[in-house]
């Protein structure tokens, strides 16, 4: 489950995909929640979701299905990932390396 843009900033809906083949099963010209809880609700046999970091989707997926479980999908899953390294990154190491100069090379700047 994803959502995507018909028309940037105006209009967006909703892809349901089947993670087993990535297959296209159905688009919903809406990102509401009531709008993907009565989509959802057709499908009584659903276990697991697939979605991005949307609360919207979560809401719908806990009231038509509240035992689902939600998966994030590959692309949120890695950008979640480099996110939190990349901020240990910056935590863990200072903002400015200073490397020492070694007694050769000042002897090798006050030769020259």
């Amino acid at each position: 489950m994803d959502d995507f843009a018909m028309k940037k900033r105006k209009s967006y809906g909703t892809i349901m995909v089947d993670l087993a083949d990535g297959r296209v099963i159905d688009l919903i010209d809406s990102r509401e929640k009531e709008d993907v809880v009565i989509w959802l609700s057709l499908f009584p046999d659903i276990k697991y979701v697939s979605r991005d970091g949307s609360l919207t989707y979560a809401a719908a997926i806990r009231e038509a299905h509240p035992d689902a479980n939600h998966i994030s999908d590959r692309f949120h899953l890695v950008k979640n990932l480099t996110d939190a390294i990349t901020l240990y990154i910056y935590k863990a190491v200072a903002g400015r390396i200073v490397i020492p100069i070694t007694k050769e090379q000042n002897d090798e700047r006050t030769v020259n």
